[in-house]
């Protein structure tokens, strides 16, 4: 699964303007196969303890599906990946002043606040010194590029030794 991610992040982030074409899919159920997915993934190496709190009522959204899950996949993997043994992670959604939000929530090492602005620019890597985790800095471009795409906004709120949290939020989430 993390080759295919690769090779998807490595082909996709040479497009500066994605081309979305939104549809209606359940994003609980797919954000629950996406868990199922980490699990299958990780299994017998890390302790992953996923949590989704879906405080939407309506379980259905209208985006690009394989994109914005694609998008997710790259955080979550993220967040597994920087986590340490035992990650701890929280997705939730929920809607405030007609704006779909998502957050995902890490216990991993947290990002310096001197290094945030720069996380979402293509071939950065916040964690270059650690030897352990390789990466091409693609993955956050990526994510920062389909939610543009989306028409939406993501932020990152971290501190050092408390974990990450980006937050999606999306505005035109619904089919009119």
């Amino acid at each position: 699964m993390k080759t295919s991610s690769q090779q998807l992040l490595k082909t996709l982030s040479g497009l500066a303007h994605l081309n979305i074409n939104r549809d209606e899919f359940n994003l609980k159920n797919e954000l629950l196969s996406l868990f199922e997915k980490q699990h299958l993934a990780n299994h017998g190496q890390k302790n992953i303890q996923l949590n989704l709190r879906y405080l939407v009522e309506s379980e259905i959204i209208y985006a690009s599906h394989f994109y914005l899950l694609g998008a997710l996949q790259n955080l979550l993997d993220n967040a597994v990946k920087y986590s340490g043994d035992t990650p701890q992670i929280t997705v939730i959604c929920y809607q405030k002043r007609g704006t779909f939000v998502i957050e995902i929530r890490d216990n991993g090492p947290g990002i310096p606040k001197k290094q945030q602005k720069y996380i979402f620019n293509k071939y950065y890597q916040a964690n270059k010194d650690s030897t352990s985790k390789k990466g091409y800095g693609l993955g956050l471009n990526y994510v920062y590029n389909v939610i543009k795409a989306h028409k939406g906004k993501i932020t990152v709120d971290s501190l050092p030794g408390k974990g990450c949290t980006f937050t999606i939020y999306l505005r035109k989430w619904k089919k009119k």
